[in-house]
């Protein structure tokens, strides 16, 4: 439930989706990723658990503009908690930050292209909640 992601993409395909899927489960889990064509990073909650019945922003698909160069590896630091993913692109160019509310039965963590193919570097260090006494 709780993570820290650090994620590297290299070669990325000049028009494909690159995307982690976080809290990942049958029919669920909300996507972070990139849009080459666009130069976007985005955060996709729309398939992430529970969505407030009649608030249509909030399955909306969340963008970074033009937040990386291209041809350029990509590193993106990821903070997942209970109810929010924090989104770091770069060295701080660009932060996006949702709040989430998935079902505990999705915990999973996936990675996907979409038209093509990235190398990529990650590193996932599971964190726990702070006690305090």
């Amino acid at each position: 439930r709780l993570l820290d992601v650090e994620l590297t993409l290299h070669d990325l395909p000049a028009d494909g989706v690159v995307s982690m899927l976080l809290r990942h489960g049958p029919g669920a889990g909300m996507r972070v990723g990139v849009d080459a064509a666009r130069r976007t990073v985005f955060v996709d909650r729309s398939q992430a658990g529970f969505a407030p019945p009649g608030d249509v922003l909030w399955p909306q698909r969340r963008h970074a503009h033009e937040a990386f160069k291209p041809g350029a590896p990509l590193k993106l630091r990821v903070l997942l908690d209970w109810a929010s993913v924090e989104v770091f692109v770069g060295e701080g160019e660009a932060c996006l930050s949702e709040q989430i509310l998935p079902s505990d039965a999705h915990q999973g963590l996936a990675l996907q292209a979409e038209q093509g193919s990235a190398r990529c570097d990650i590193t996932v260090w599971p964190l726990r909640a702070a006690r305090f006494s």
